[in-house]
């Protein structure tokens, strides 16, 4: 690729990442056990403004979408988006087994479908 812009060295990095996680062998991160829990690390890194903790809850476009985001927003504004969801829940778990569905409410009663896949005994926030 001849002259690649800020977005294509992104999603380079973004394909090498998820290659990376599939095939490296490595202890597992325990607090990405779940979904769960990986909603739960993906919160508490957001409300201690720990972009590093919150991107390695990502995978796949969400890793792609919300990076830049999450890099650019100040710490306020990311710890309210992580004191913004009042409740969260699973709700399905698809024919692979690898990919589940949960669903977050938050305060102002706005619900979104979180989807979360695994890779290596880990789960992650694959789309918002």
């Amino acid at each position: 690729m001849k002259n690649p812009t800020a977005k294509d060295l992104g999603q380079m990095k973004d394909l090498c990442e998820g290659l990376r996680e599939a095939f490296e062998v490595r202890p597992r991160d325990l607090r990405l056990a779940t979904p769960s829990k990986t909603w739960d690390l993906f919160l508490a890194s957001m409300r201690a403004a720990d972009r590093a903790t919150a991107d390695k809850c990502l995978t796949g476009r969400a890793r792609s979408v919300f990076r830049e985001s999450v890099q650019q927003f100040p710490d306020d504004k990311l710890r309210a988006m992580g004191n913004g969801f009042a409740k969260f829940g699973m709700t399905d778990t698809f024919s692979r087994g690898d990919l589940k569905e949960g669903f977050a409410v938050t305060h102002d009663g706005q619900g979104f479908f979180i989807y979360f896949e695994e890779r290596n005994g880990e789960w992650r926030i694959s789309e918002m």
